[in-house]
Parts: C-alpha cells; structure tokens; sequence
C-alpha cells in the first residue's frame, strides 16, 4: 500500500506545482458552467471490469480543457467530479489524476487549437487517466500495468474516442451559440448523444453480469453433488473477501476478489468424480488429474476473461506457492497476483477446517497455526498477517457449520 500512498503523492505535488506557477487564475461563471457539467456528467457512471467505475465525467474535463487554460482546466476536473469517499489517500489520488488529465488535455489543444489538437488533447487525457488508475491497481497487485489497462480498456475505449469530438463541438457553441445568446441550453441538447452512450455502456457492463452470474451458477451445481465440498467456493469467497477488506483494497476490488473466490474452482468441470469425490487418498497419476483443473478452468473460461476481471489470475495461480515451488508455473514471491496470493490461504484454511470422508477438519485455531507455520514459504507473509486479524474477527466463516446456518440454507 506503501506504494500506491507514494504515487498519490507524486501526483498530488505535481498538480500542485501546476496550479502554483499559474496562479492567479481566472475562474468566472464560464469556468463554475463547465465545472458543473462536469459534476453532473460525473453521475453517469457505470462499472468496469478493473478499474472499478468509469463515468462521463471525462466530457466535462475535456470541454473545460478546450475553453480554459491547462490550471483552470485541471481544477475544474478535479472540483467537478463527485463520487463516494473512499478515504483520504484515494480521494487525493482522483482529484489529482483528473487535474493532470485535463491540465494535459489543455497543454495539448492550446499547441494546436483546432480539431486535430482537440483530439490529441482527448488522446492525452485518456492516457493520463486511464493510465494512472490502471498503475495503481498493478502496484496493488505486485504486476505489470500493460495487460490490465488495455482488456480493461479496449471495450470502451473507442467510445470514450467517437464522444470525444462531442466535447470539442459543446467547446465551440459554447464560445458562440449558434442560436445566439443560448450558450449553456445548446451545450446541454449535444447531451442527448451522450445519454446513448451511456445507456450503451450500461448494458455491456449488464451482459457482464449476466456471464457472471450464470457461472457462479454452474460452479453451485457441481459442488452440490458431494456434500464435503458443496459451499467450498462461498466459503472461500467469504474468507477472500474478508482478506481483502483487511489488506485496504478499495471497495470495488474486494468484490471483484469475493467473485475470483466464487469461480476459481471451475475448472474441476474437467476432473472426473471419480477423482474429486474419492473417498481416501488419491495416487500420484489422480493427484496429476486433480491438478489439471486449473489449465481446465483456463480452457473453460477462456473466451470470457473480458468479461470476468480477476478471473485469469484466480483460476491459474490459487495453487502457486510464495517460495515458487506450486503449480503450474512455480511463480514465486510477488510474481504471483495479489488476487492468486488471497486465495491460496482461503482456500487452504477451508479445505483444513471442512470434513472429508477419510478425515475430520481441522478445528479453526489448528488451522490458524499451519498457516502461520506456512508464511514465507507456502504463503505470503501479508496476506497471513491480514487473515490473523480477520480470524480475530470471528465472522461466520470461521467455522464450516457457522457458515452453512449463515446462508439459511441446509447442505
């Protein structure tokens, strides 16, 4: 988190030192107009699969960037957006990206102040914004920004593009309505489009869900037919879920964790009965079997990782170990995603306290100390550290038996 508290605070400086060589600034009832716009636009909002919310914000950031200097722009970014708080270090980073983006945008369009500026300041703005966030989550979860950023992205990206141009026409009948003397009443008609759009967006995210959900489904299904492994995958997701409140993710990653919890078993689809409802121990050749379920969820899940953010690194690193010695890579330490490095102890800590027909469960506390045992070698020390304070907790999932009564229904 250190990290992220650090990049924050980068950011928060640079914006600052912009706005400190510009000062004074000329904030009239023009800049407060689109500063406005803005904070309405930043109530269109719909969710993406891993930056957590994008909104139509960025079309009021760009117009204040066409019609004010690159300070007045970025601060009118930064004023007009109006989301849930998240804290401090969070809310220091939105406002500062948005400032810069804008800030950006602005620099770009004033070298050119025609349609061509006007799309590379776009250009800038998305990269600035998008980008930023997009790091953040990678220093999160210890790995390299490109791929998240451009599967996150690229549904939307050409959206974010063809509004763009709306944004740089609202600019100029602002400067002179074309209806004269209308100037904000004509602004607020090139709306009408971006309602569309928004509308469009909505319903992406909606058949993301849907996919979502219906796979959440399935994965019920299969753990229904045996009863020591039916409510694994909830129970797991409620441990994961609980790991991820306790190590700081932001509100919107720890659902997404909650939901990797849910289909990172999916894979055993692909592992015999046989196998999976065995009841003693298993060979070495079923034990190869068994593991096969994660390059089998791959396959499954395949042509849906962009719709199901996380879903990747969960289902093909859950069995990955801190010291590099799991499958199926034998990544080690922080090579292994922030996401994969949650499961790994939720599902240990179920699987030690649950029956199985060759053996009892673990009690809590016994489980709690192989796991301690375990940090640094099977399990990062973190992520230990943060399941101690969520097993001081004491919440349903502790216990197997809690669990099953907390969700009202019988096994």
């Amino acid at each position: 988190m250190y990290r992220v508290r650090l990049l924050s605070l980068s950011l928060a400086l640079l914006a600052a030192g912009v706005l400190t060589a510009s000062l004074p600034l000329r904030l009239g009832p023009d800049w407060l107009f689109a500063a406005l716009l803005a904070l309405l636009l930043s109530q269109l909002r719909v969710g993406l699969p891993f930056f957590g919310e994008a909104s139509l914000h960025f079309l009021g950031g760009l117009m204040a960037a066409y019609l004010f200097s690159p300070a007045e722009a970025g601060l009118a970014a930064a004023l007009g957006y109006w989301g849930r708080f998240a804290g401090v270090w969070r809310e220091l980073f939105n406002r500062s990206q948005l400032f810069l983006a804008a800030a950006l945008a602005a620099a770009a369009n004033d070298l050119e102040p025609s349609l061509v500026g006007g799309l590379a300041g776009a250009v800038a703005y998305l990269a600035v914004n998008a980008g930023s966030v997009a790091l953040v989550y990678a220093l999160l979860e210890g790995r390299a920004p490109g791929r998240r950023f451009w599967r996150s992205l690229v549904p939307y990206a050409l959206t974010y593009l063809f509004l763009s141009p709306s944004a740089y026409l609202a600019s100029l009948v602002y400067r002179k309505p074309l209806l004269g003397g209308c100037e904000g009443w004509e602004v607020l008609l090139l709306g009408l489009p971006v309602l569309y759009a928004y509308s469009s967006w909505r319903a992406w995210r909606g058949m993301q869900e849907a996919v979502d959900r219906a796979l959440e489904a399935v994965v019920r299904g299969l753990e229904a037919k045996d009863p020591y492994t039916a409510y694994h995958s909830e129970r797991v997701a409620a441990i994961a879920e609980a790991l991820a409140r306790e190590l700081g993710l932001p509100p919107d990653e720890v659902a997404l964790v909650r939901r990797a919890g849910i289909l990172h078993d999916i894979g055993k689809l692909g592992v015999q009965d046989a196998i999976l409802q065995k009841p003693g121990e298993l060979t070495e050749e079923e034990r190869l079997r068994a593991k096969g379920h994660v390059q089998a969820g791959h396959r499954i899940l395949h042509p849906l990782f962009r719709f199901l953010p996380l879903m990747e690194e969960a289902v093909l690193y859950h069995h990955e170990r801190w010291d590099g010695l799991g499958y199926p890579r034998g990544l080690k330490g922080e090579e292994i995603p922030l996401v994969a490095r949650i499961l790994a102890v939720a599902d240990a800590y179920e699987a030690m306290t649950s029956d199985r027909p060759y053996c009892a469960g673990m009690l809590p506390e016994e489980a709690l100390e192989e796991i301690r045992r375990e940090a640094g070698r099977q399990f990062d020390p973190e992520v230990v550290a943060a399941f101690e304070q969520a097993f001081a907790r004491d919440e349903a999932w502790k216990t197997r038996s809690r669990f099953v009564l907390s969700t009202q229904e019988v096994v």
